[in-house]
């Protein structure tokens, strides 16, 4: 059970999808032009599963979330069946951004995190709105975290 209060949480953006709509773009002018040329029903039913890779991206986008809790970082992969990856805010050992030159524009971007118990990346999220905002709310609450540690070990003392 999660008892921070939840800061942040963000799915793949949309713009994370542009190759699959320009391919649905030409895919369904292509079947357009069959229907009307061939004026019979195939090209329409072509048209109509044409449809298909729009139901694709809107399933990608909701299988995937990334939640920033005051506490911990909590990565969700699924539909039908869930992945949890819980992280510890102050087990975060390196966070990183990566962004193309079309990614910057759109400000969308790769993020990972890793963890001290972990080789190279324990969480890699693509498509994040934001992503430098992400990287900042999550070593601000790493911070704060390790700062009550702290307290809190002193206080017991």
């Amino acid at each position: 059970m999660i008892e921070g209060k939840k800061l942040l949480e963000v799915r793949p953006s949309l713009w994370n999808f542009t190759g699959w709509y320009l391919s649905s773009l030409i895919l369904i002018a292509a079947a357009v032009a069959v229907a009307v040329l061939a004026e019979n029903a195939y090209g329409w039913l072509v048209l109509c599963l044409l449809v298909i890779p729009l139901v694709v991206i809107l399933w990608k986008r909701a299988a995937m979330r990334l939640t920033v809790f005051e506490d911990q970082v909590v990565s969700s992969r699924g539909v039908l069946s869930k992945t949890e990856n819980h992280i510890s805010c102050a087990d975060v050992r390196a966070i990183e951004t990566q962004q193309s030159l079309l990614q910057r524009v759109v400000n969308i971007g790769t993020v990972r995190i890793g963890t001290a118990g972990t080789e190279g990346w324990e969480e890699e999220v693509f498509g994040v709105p934001g992503p430098g905002a992400v990287k900042d709310l999550v070593l601000r609450q790493k911070r704060i975290q390790i700062e009550e540690r702290r307290e809190a070990h002193r206080d017991g003392e």
